[in-house]
C-alpha cells in the first residue's frame, strides 16, 4: 500500500472502509427482491443467508468502488481535495491536502447515503427481459 499510495500513475479516489459502513445494502432487498428458495437458489440471497442470520444490513465496501467510477460527476459522494495518502509501517493512513497530491478522498452526506443506497437497490434488483 506504501508503494501504491506513493507511486501510483494515475489519480487514485479512495474508497474509505467508514464509508461502505454508512451505506449498509439492506437486507429487507435481499428477501425481498432476490429468489428466497429458488432453484437453484440465486448466489446473492444464498450467501447472505450463509454469512449470517437474516434479515441484517451489510457494509457495501465493494459497491462503492464499482458504482463510483461511472457516476463520478453525478453528485452521488463528496471528493476532498487532491492530496497525498500515507501509509505507515502498521498500515495506518493519513490524509493530507495538498494541490500536488495523486488522490482523493470520498464521503457521503446523509442525502447522498440515502440516494446512493436507493440506486443500489435499484441497480441490484434490475430484471433484464431475456427474451
Amino acid at each position: 500500500a506504501q508503494k501504491v499510495f506513493h507511486s501510483w500513475p494515475t489519480p487514485i479516489v479512495v474508497a474509505p472502509w467508514v464509508l461502505g459502513r454508512q451505506l449498509p445494502y439492506p437486507g429487507a432487498s435481499i428477501e425481498r427482491d432476490f429468489d428466497r428458495l429458488g432453484d437453484p437458489p440465486h448466489p446473492v440471497a444464498f450467501a447472505y443467508r450463509l454469512w449470517d442470520r437474516m434479515p441484517y444490513d451489510r457494509p457495501s465496501y465493494d459497491l462503492v468502488s464499482v458504482f463510483y467510477p461511472p457516476r463520478a460527476n453525478l453528485g452521488y459522494f463528496t471528493e476532498t481535495d487532491w492530496g497525498r495518502v500515507q501509509v505507515d509501517d502498521k498500515g495506518y493512513t493519513t490524509f493530507e491536502s495538498t494541490p500536488e497530491g495523486n488522490a482523493r478522498i470520498l464521503s457521503a452526506t446523509p442525502e447522498q447515503q440515502a440516494r446512493v443506497l436507493e440506486a443500489f437497490v435499484g441497480l441490484a434488483t434490475q430484471r433484464r427481459d431475456t427474451r
